[in-house]
């Protein structure tokens, strides 16, 4: 933890919230562009959520944890008030993460997702990739539809 907040200082970063939640912002970035390419809904029910989450939480958790090394932060008893700007800014890394996920929507559309199927490039206007289902023999169009929650064809 020491090192990590000497090397901040050595950079003149660590003076500076707004330079270092910049800092941070853009690794986060970088790190969003990077998962961008890799991530591949496991499109099963039981799954999507807790991958999808993982994708919110660990780097937004991670982001917060670097931020409050960085700027020293400590709760002294009766002392916390005090230093609520300084929390704030510790955890704006992370509201910018959560924000790109959101905005970005396959995350969150993953983690929606709740039925079996696979993850393909879906092309309409722009490319999209998106859990098309797995039609079973036993399974037709109108289940299919009802398990997606949508009305019946003559209803459309």
């Amino acid at each position: 933890p020491d090192t990590f907040s000497k090397i901040l200082k050595c950079a003149t970063i660590g003076k500076s919230p707004l330079a270092l939640n910049t800092v941070i912002g853009l690794v986060l970035l970088g790190l969003e562009k990077m998962t961008e390419l890799e991530f591949q809904c496991p499109c099963n029910p039981y799954r999507n959520a807790w991958f999808s989450s993982a994708f919110f939480v660990i780097p937004a958790m991670m982001s917060i944890i670097m931020m409050l090394i960085a700027n020293n932060f400590r709760c002294a008893s009766g002392k916390c008030l005090e230093q609520c700007g300084k929390l704030m800014s510790c955890v704006t890394p992370a509201v910018v993460w959560l924000t790109l996920l959101f905005f970005d929507g396959k995350y969150y559309t993953c983690a929606a997702t709740s039925w079996e199927g696979e993850y393909v490039n879906v092309y309409s206007g722009a490319p999209l990739k998106w859990c098309r289902w797995q039609i079973h023999a036993s399974s037709s169009p109108h289940s299919c539809m009802a398990a997606a929650g949508l009305p019946p064809p003559n209803m459309l």
